[in-house]
């Protein structure tokens, strides 16, 4: 039973986990830039031209938002392997509508 309830929830969840994982980072919305444990993200995102959001950050990302359109390149610049559209993620999260 158990089993069928973790499947059940995996495929409840990929579609929207894909679809946010897909969406193209938007210029002035937040990011979520991934980065490899030891690299100082922080330092990354202000060199990149922004900054970090929130008071944590996970092992591998950071929440992350810069004003200027080509912000998640700069990201890539600076280290990060993979910029997603934080606003997207949230979706999955929260029923409340992200705003830049």
């Amino acid at each position: 039973m158990r089993v069928d309830l973790v499947l059940l929830c995996a495929v409840v969840l990929a579609g929207p986990a894909a679809a946010a994982l897909s969406a193209a980072p938007r210029p002035g919305f937040p990011v979520v830039a991934v980065f490899w444990p030891w690299a100082d993200a922080d330092a990354a995102v202000r060199a990149a031209g922004g900054r970090t959001i929130g008071p944590q950050r996970a092992p591998l990302g950071v929440l992350a938002a810069g004003q200027s359109d080509d912000f998640a390149a700069r990201l890539a610049e600076e280290g990060a392997f993979a910029v997603f559209d934080g606003a997207a993620l949230a979706q999955i999260c929260s029923d409340q509508e992200v705003r830049p």
